[in-house]
């Protein structure tokens, strides 16, 4: 399998070769959000808590042009119209008026008000290949309530957060099929969630609760000096919007991330030895 391989190569697009997917030599490695917005791979001493919340619902509006083509459109209220995500689910469209912050995470990130967790900068460079699996635990102050997960890398010359891959996940869905989730070394590190209505589990404000999120697959070399980093908010508007009814009961909310010994939140990532690209 040949894959494009983003931050591999100076100047232009460098590819990578493997014989299966995810990469054989892929080991996942779990780790931990800390109290002081770290990541680090022991789980915290101390509890602690980060709150992100719901933005104000979309507006949508309708009407006609040339006397008789019915118009829609629906405009986002979280500021992910500037973010690499509206470039990616627009087909693409987006892209051909491009923006800086559709490749740059920092301003998308500083106006949701995301709870943001950082590596110290890298001792090596870190291969990134295959699916992520962020285990979060929350509370809420509403019966729904949305995560979204961004992964970054921070350039620290030039300060750029360059999107790597981004995963969203209602609190609601959060039930797993392990018997179709993907492990590797005994840890899940993609998990398979039903998405059906039978399959729901209830948002009880005020009870925590461990909700796995699936993060698109990432192929990506975080270079020497570079921080990793997860940002995590309570919408991605440009990817998925509530329907009117679960919207009335996120109106408002106030999500609460955990972090400590009882419930510790974690990104399981899928690193690769560096020296395979070579």
């Amino acid at each position: 399998m040949t894959q494009f391989v983003d931050g591999y190569g100076e100047g232009a697009p460098r590819f990578a070769t493997a014989s299966d997917w995810p990469h054989p030599r892929m080991a996942p490695q779990r780790w931990y959000l800390q109290p002081d917005g770290s990541l680090a791979a022991r789980i915290p001493a101390q509890a602690s808590g980060r709150t992100v919340a719901e933005p104000p619902a979309p507006t949508a509006t309708r009407g006609t042009a040339l006397g008789t083509l019915f118009t829609a459109s629906v405009q986002v209220r979280d500021h992910s119209d500037c973010s690499a995500s509206q470039v990616q689910w627009t087909l693409g469209l987006a892209g051909l008026l491009p923006r800086p912050c559709y490749s740059d995470s920092a301003r998308v990130e500083s106006l949701q008000g995301a709870a943001v967790f950082e590596t110290a900068p890298m001792a090596q460079d870190l291969y990134l290949n295959g699916p992520i699996q962020a285990d979060l635990w929350i509370s809420t102050t509403r019966t729904q309530a949305a995560l979204s997960v961004r992964i970054d890398d921070v350039d620290p010359a030039t300060g750029t957060v360059k999107p790597l891959t981004h995963g969203l996940m209602s609190a609601a869905h959060r039930a797993v099929d392990t018997s179709r989730s993907r492990f590797v070394n005994g840890t899940m590190i993609q998990p398979w969630h039903p998405f059906t209505t039978a399959a729901m589990l209830p948002v009880v404000a005020g009870e925590p609760m461990l909700v796995p999120v699936e993060v698109f697959p990432v192929a990506a070399l975080v270079r020497a000096g570079h921080r990793l980093r997860i940002a995590i908010s309570a919408s991605n508007q440009a990817q998925g919007i509530w329907p009117a009814p679960l919207q009335r009961q996120a109106e408002g909310n106030l999500t609460t991330l955990h972090a400590g010994p009882l419930r510790p939140s974690s990104v399981v990532l899928p690193v690769v030895p560096a020296g395979e690209l070579n």
